[in-house]
């Protein structure tokens, strides 16, 4: 079983998704909160289920043109919004693909979330 959703690029501070508080702790930026949160909305929209057991997590980035960003940071946003919207967190995935694409008119990242055992069976 495979679920995907395309999402919008995140917002510019992903570099810097996190500040400090000042009595201690941190505590995500207004910009990554608002993304997170209106993708976990389009996810949960969309209708699909997540495919039970271990995961194997696909993300494909399409940055937009001059991103000299972290892409690591997307990561952990995408799955933080992802397995929201199924009140999870992201601990049954075994495995995580990154592709990052040519720069492009659609900044976008293209998720894709599979059962371990079908991304492994044999076409």
């Amino acid at each position: 079983m495979k679920a995907e959703w395309t999402l919008p690029w995140p917002p510019t501070t992903t570099n810097n998704l996190y500040r400090n508080l000042p009595r201690g702790g941190r505590a995500m930026v207004p910009e990554a909160r608002a993304w997170k949160d209106g993708a976990t909305l389009m996810v949960k929209a969309a209708g699909q289920s997540l495919p039970d057991g271990r995961l194997v997590m696909s993300l494909q980035l399409f940055p937009p043109k001059g991103f000299r960003g972290d892409t690591s940071n997307c990561v952990k946003l995408v799955e933080d919004a992802v397995f929201a919207a199924f009140g999870e967190t992201d601990h049954r995935v075994c495995e995580l693909h990154v592709y990052r694409n040519e720069r492009g008119l659609s900044q976008r990242i293209v998720v894709l979330v599979e059962d371990v055992r079908s991304h492994y069976a044999p076409s």
